[in-house]
């Protein structure tokens, strides 16, 4: 189909320091018609979290209601929630299920489920399982259930590699969704750690200065 050919590039910036939100801005780059769209999460802790989304072509920013983080990211098979996961154990809770191959390596499975109501509502998800490197704690796999129980998604990574020293990555992330029979591939195309980032780029209102 025409939509398994579309391809967008963005840049993405997160910060994260002790004792401190942590912070992610995506912006896209192309095509043209979506062209600095950005996608601005900071995470709080305690079960908070806010995102913004700008979109030029209305030249509005946007706060994202915690119902629509299950909207379509940018028409693709990610969900706005994918793009703004983060370990929060007073809104999550994680329990191991058991371990996996992934290839060479091994995995531990572990379980991310809503503590509570609010959790639960606030993600498209009943629950999510990872497969994470019990080495290099890296996810190689995660599993999206829907809220009967019925398994939506299934996102796969490859391309492993030592992003800097003693920090791995994937280059390459493939979702797929079971239950509509479309697929995404996010590739890296380049990356850099620990360079100074203006906190400026982090504001809601200059989402729009671009």
């Amino acid at each position: 189909s025409s939509r398994a050919q579309e391809s967008r590039t963005f840049r993405l910036w997160t910060t994260t320091e002790a004792d401190k939100p942590s912070k992610t801005l995506i912006r896209f780059e192309t095509p043209a018609n979506i062209a600095g769209t950005a996608l601005l999460t900071v995470q709080r802790g305690k079960g908070k979290l806010d995102s913004w989304l700008y979109v030029p072509a209305l030249d509005q920013v946007r706060r994202i209601a915690a119902a629509d983080r299950s909207d379509s990211f940018v028409q693709s098979d990610f969900a706005i929630e994918d793009m703004t996961v983060g370990i929060d154990n007073e809104a999550r809770k994680y329990s191991l299920v058991g371990t996996a191959k992934c290839g060479a390596s091994e995995c531990i499975k572990l379980e991310d489920s809503p503590r509570t109501d609010a959790a639960a509502r606030a993600s498209g998800y009943g629950k999510v399982v990872l497969y994470v490197d019990s080495t290099r704690y890296v996810v190689h796999r995660v599993d999206f259930y829907d809220k009967a129980g019925g398994l939506l998604k299934v996102l796969r990574a490859e391309g492993l590699v030592e992003a800097a020293p003693g920090v791995w990555r994937f280059d390459k992330a493939t979702v797929a969704n079971v239950q509509k029979g479309s697929k995404t591939v996010m590739t890296v195309l380049e990356r850099s750690y620990g360079g100074a980032v203006d906190s400026g780029l982090f504001s809601p209102s200059n989402l729009d200065a671009w």
